[in-house]
């Protein structure tokens, strides 16, 4: 589910209101969105961190190359 949450927000995101129903988008959802996206990038990069702390055997296997929480 939450793939496919974040696969429709990317996308939704990249057409930039290109789609016939963005610009029917309540504010409040849309608000709820990105708290969303956020709350998820935020967890993700706690994740990482948990990870790069507590992995002991194969940490590439498990932290993602983009990750923001290298810097």
């Amino acid at each position: 589910m939450i793939a496919k949450t974040i696969a429709h927000g990317e996308r939704w995101l990249r057409g930039r209101g290109s789609c016939r129903h963005s610009t029917h988008v309540d504010t409040k959802l849309l608000k709820r969105a990105f708290n969303l996206m956020r709350e998820m990038e935020e967890f993700n990069s706690d994740y990482q961190k948990w990870i790069i702390q507590n992995e002991r055997f194969k940490l590439k296997n498990y932290v993602l190359g983009s990750s923001k929480c290298y810097a």
